[in-house]
């Protein structure tokens, strides 16, 4: 009737997460699985990081954080190492389906959802009665080395029915990164071997890369689910009248520079016919075309702070459905993704022995990561503890033992974070 403990973490997983967070990442991992990359997770300091920006969207919606900084200066506050790093932002979709349907009709949102040097993803939610009322943010981190997954539970005791999908047992991965706890949702895209019709004791296998693991789970028949249910005559045949749709549902508008890309969900009723396409029209109805797919359709061209009225509406063998409506204003900043990275390593990274001290020199890396640099690190203990360089290329370590070999390093820093590392060792000497 429960999974058995001996195969699941140490502990109950300690929730850190909204469901609605928790759905947006469950989507993006389906996503990403069929592309056949590997699904993402998220941490505790991430989801910190990404609350803090949801919160900071509802000022300055776009990615820079109210007071001037860059978006993923969030990250350096919770000590998030990583080497590359991305953000997603929107506003105004009520659910997690709805969001996640405007970042994949948008190009570049889909780049950083679908970016295969992305290992962790957080997202942050609120829901507030002003402005778009709804704002969401993906936070992307990569470089991170997954070292163990297991299988765990945020309940104590989990029980499970006949007939849930594996999906529906609210099961996490939990995964071993760095020396650091990581999560995601279990989806049936990773596992072989359950049967929800099944009251045995199974064993599923889950698959992350080359990690596998096991647990082990029976499902509870409940005495209302064993019962068969009555068995009622057909109903004559009737002639059914077919009418167009009813409008379609969740409509909400996603603004971007000089764009805006449209989403929504099915009409609550096809009118008795089944829906053939779906038009838009960015002008309250006065022309129409022919929406790119039946979930979204992307405005492009705009007038930036112009505000449009955009309708959809679906189609059937009857004709054109009751419309939905929804306003918006393109705008420079709203929606566009961010994808920045920490610097390469410095290049030409030498030391330059002296009586009591060693003077090191470098070039500038080759790729600043897609940020300024701001400036350099520099360090005679291997790493173990940092200095700001005194000049732009080159610093000068005194006070040394001659004789006494010494590792230093450098590294640049720019917005995003402290980049890559070069090494040399020195000896001083008379």
């Amino acid at each position: 009737m429960t999974l058995l403990p001996a195969v699941l973490a140490a502990a109950p997983v300690e929730k850190v997460w909204h469901d609605s967070e928790w759905g947006v990442l469950r989507i993006a991992n389906r996503e990403r699985m069929k592309q056949g990359l590997l699904p993402m997770s998220t941490t505790q300091a991430l989801q910190q990081a990404a609350g803090i920006r949801a919160n900071e969207l509802i000022k300055t919606f776009e990615h820079t954080r109210p007071d001037g900084r860059s978006a993923l200066t969030v990250l350096n506050e919770f000590k998030i190492s990583y080497n590359t790093a991305g953000e997603n932002i929107a506003s105004g979709q009520s659910s997690p389906a709805s969001v996640m349907r405007s970042w994949m009709n948008s190009p570049g949102h889909k780049a950083n959802i679908l970016n295969k040097a992305f290992s962790h993803m957080s997202v942050g939610y609120v829901s507030v009665n002003t402005g778009y009322q709804h704002y969401w943010v993906q936070l992307f981190t990569g470089g991170c080395q997954i070292t163990n997954i297991a299988v765990g539970s945020v309940a104590d005791t989990p029980v499970f029915k006949l007939g849930q999908d594996i999906d529906d047992l609210d099961l996490v991965v939990v995964l071993t990164c760095n020396h650091i706890k990581a999560y995601m949702p279990l989806i049936a895209e990773m596992c072989k071997g359950y049967n929800k019709n099944n009251t045995a004791i199974q064993t599923v296998t889950v698959t992350y890369g080359s990690l596998v693991t096991t647990f082990s789970l029976s499902l509870e028949q409940f005495a209302e689910q064993s019962a068969e249910p009555p068995i009622t005559p057909a109903a004559a045949p009737q002639n059914v009248t077919v009418t167009v749709p009813a409008a379609p549902q969740n409509f909400t508008a996603a603004p971007g520079n000089r764009q805006v890309a449209l989403s929504w969900d099915a009409p609550s009723n096809n009118g008795g016919s089944v829906i053939t396409g779906y038009q838009v029209s960015s002008n309250n109805g006065s022309t129409w075309v022919t929406a790119s797919s039946n979930i979204g359709h992307t405005f492009t061209g705009l007038t930036n702070s112009s505000s449009y009225t955009f309708m959809v509406r679906a189609v059937n063998s009857a004709g054109n459905g009751a419309t939905a409506a929804v306003t918006a204003a393109p705008r420079v900043g709203d929606a566009a993704p961010q994808n920045a990275a920490v610097p390469s390593a410095p290049q030409n990274f030498t030391a330059v022995p002296g009586n009591r001290q060693v003077t090191l020199s470098w070039d500038a890396p080759s790729s600043n990561g897609g940020n300024a640099i701001t400036g350099y690190q520099v360090s005679n203990n291997n790493g173990f503890t940092w200095v700001t360089a005194s000049g732009s290329t080159r610093h000068t370590f005194t006070g040394l033992t001659n004789g006494t070999s010494y590792t230093f390093k450098v590294r640049a820093v720019n917005w995003t974070g402290f980049g890559a590392e070069s090494v040399v060792t020195g000896t001083p000497r008379n």
